[in-house]
């Protein structure tokens, strides 16, 4: 899953490549993300010591523009949730206390006077097996509750989200990991552009029209099923059921969650397992793949055709 990093704001810019270093392999697209410990990490970094120290010029001038831009988007950071004395004397010390109640991935900092097992130092970092290595694919149990867990940091920064299932129907096992992704992005649903469910045409006896007709009775067999219980009408005002052709020479297969940001990519599927048991893998998708895959489920696309767009309001 994403991992949590408390990173000391009074230390990371003990050099100019330690910074790049840290920052770079910060995000989204990374797996990693830094605590926002406290929620004013930025401001706390230039005006440390070590920022200070730094030699005048454009390489200083990048990381202020850095720092001013993860303040404003945040795509490297997130909400820390916990609480930060700005009176405390060392940051370290913080978060240290912090962790022990709600527990980082790792805290990095400049010492670890404290022989802290959870603590790692900037120096140390580079070697096999460090905090700064983590599992990809990620392994997370084929139960709604995880697999959302899993997506929950994404999901909470993306505005645009589309969430691939090409066998989709109203289905427990479809409908309960559904809920619950929803349910990460119910807190947010003002700031929400669109949510889509793309599934594809998959019942081989029935054609276009008959398929549309038979998903919207099932919907209504189960109203709400998949509705968050927290602003669930703002949720279904903008949420689409988007349905595909799949022809042969381009089937759809491959799951995932597609934003704005970054995407995953299921390899069992959006949907939890009968028995309450088993595993998926879990892989980031970005860069060219995450424009690729995301044109691909884009109502300009030809690489399939748009079957219906139905909106969830009209389901329940």
């Amino acid at each position: 899953m994403y991992q949590e990093y408390a990173i000391d704001p009074t230390s990371i810019c003990g050099s100019f490549d330690r910074f790049k270093l840290f920052w770079n392999g910060l995000g989204y697209n990374e797996g990693r993300l830094l605590s926002r410990f406290p929620s004013s990490w930025e401001k706390k970094v230039v005006k440390s010591r070590a920022y200070r120290e730094l030699p005048d010029g454009l390489r200083k001038k990048a990381i202020e523009e850095s720092l001013a831009k993860e303040a404003k988007i945040k795509r490297r950071s997130i909400l820390s949730g916990r609480d930060f004395n700005s009176n405390a004397d060392s940051w370290l010390e913080e978060a240290e206390r912090a962790h022990a109640s709600l527990p980082f991935y790792s805290i990095i900092s400049e010492e670890n006077p404290r022989s802290h097992k959870d603590v790692a130092c900037f120096d140390d970092i580079g070697e096999p097996g460090d905090c700064w290595e983590i599992p990809k694919p990620w392994q997370v149990a084929r139960y709604h509750k995880d697999m959302a867990r899993a997506a929950a940091p994404l999901l909470r920064s993306s505005r645009e989200i589309l969430l691939i299932e090409p066998y989709f129907d109203f289905k427990d096992r479809f409908t309960r990991p559904l809920k619950s992704f929803l349910t990460e992005l119910a807190p947010y649903s003002t700031a929400i552009k669109r949510i889509e469910v793309h599934l594809k045409h998959w019942d081989n006896e029935s054609n276009d029209e008959l398929f549309v007709e038979a998903f919207k009775q099932r919907a209504a067999e189960s109203p709400r099923h998949f509705v968050p219980d927290e602003n669930g009408d703002a949720i279904l005002e903008k949420l689409e059921f988007i349905i595909w052709e799949s022809p042969d020479s381009n089937r759809m297969h491959p799951r995932y969650i597609l934003t704005e940001i970054a995407g995953l990519g299921f390899e069992n599927g959006l949907d939890e397992s009968d028995n309450g048991g088993g595993i998926t893998d879990i892989s980031i998708i970005a860069g060219t793949s995450l424009e690729a895959r995301w044109d691909e489920f884009q109502a300009t696309t030809s690489i399939r055709r748009l079957i219906s767009r139905i909106h969830a309001r009209d389901l329940t």
